[in-house]
């Protein structure tokens, strides 16, 4: 019996000492596994803060040498500038010493020609004269050498109170001789002249009771 119990304790010994180093073992894996993941976290913290660092030194880089190729830049302009106005002014001096000079020279040459009571002599060329090809014109006619109409170079009458009955002497004629076969009054006729035609036209004459009446007033009075 005491045997038995004396078995009991040391295997309980043993296996309480089993348990103790299994949980220390276990403990430690636990927390080499920890550490382990702790040193891997701040590893990867430190290579994140440490690319951070090269961006940033790498952007700054690049920004400083930028501003110092505009810096070369604007440089190089201002000094094209100081250039092109050098030039300019040296220009313009050359331009006001040429015109000096030959402001001296002419006025040297004029009062040596006063001097010697010559004239100069100065040669221009006559300007250049464009003709334009000239459109032929048609001639006037009568009426508009006149500045009338043509009807009115053909109508005008030589007195405004002579009355054109026809056109044709001949109808002028035959009306006269008709009027006085069948009234029997005395009848007249002649021609028209125009003011700037020969002829106008003719015209006709009645006579009733000692009044002599145009062919139209003629009619007027109620004969055929």
């Amino acid at each position: 019996m005491y045997k038995k119990k004396k078995i009991i304790l040391v295997f309980s010994v043993v296996l309480l000492l089993v348990v103790i180093s299994g949980s220390i073992l276990v403990f430690y894996n636990r927390s080499s596994n920890t550490t382990e993941n702790n040193n891997k976290s701040e590893e990867v913290e430190t290579n994140k803060k440490e690319k951070k660092a090269d961006k940033e030194k790498d952007s700054k880089e690049e920004v400083s040498t930028e501003q110092e190729e505009s810096n070369e830049v604007s440089d190089k302009q201002e000094d094209s500038i100081s250039n092109q106005n050098q030039q300019t002014d040296s220009s313009n001096s050359n331009a006001n010493a040429n015109s000096s000079s030959n402001s001296n020279s002419n006025s040297s040459s004029s009062n040596n020609n006063d001097v010697n009571g010559n004239t100069p002599s100065v040669s221009t060329t006559p300007p250049e004269t464009t003709t334009t090809p000239s459109v032929p014109q048609e001639p006037l006619t009568e009426w508009e050498k006149l500045g009338i109409s043509e009807y009115e170079y053909y109508n005008a009458k030589l007195f405004e109170w002579e009355e054109v009955a026809y056109k044709d002497i001949n109808q002028c004629i035959s009306e006269a001789s008709r009027i006085n076969t069948t009234y029997g009054f005395v009848t007249n006729y002649g021609t028209v002249s125009g003011k700037y035609v020969n002829t106008v036209g003719c015209w006709v004459t009645i006579y009733v009771n000692g009044t002599e009446y145009y062919l139209n007033e003629f009619k007027n009075l109620g004969y055929n």
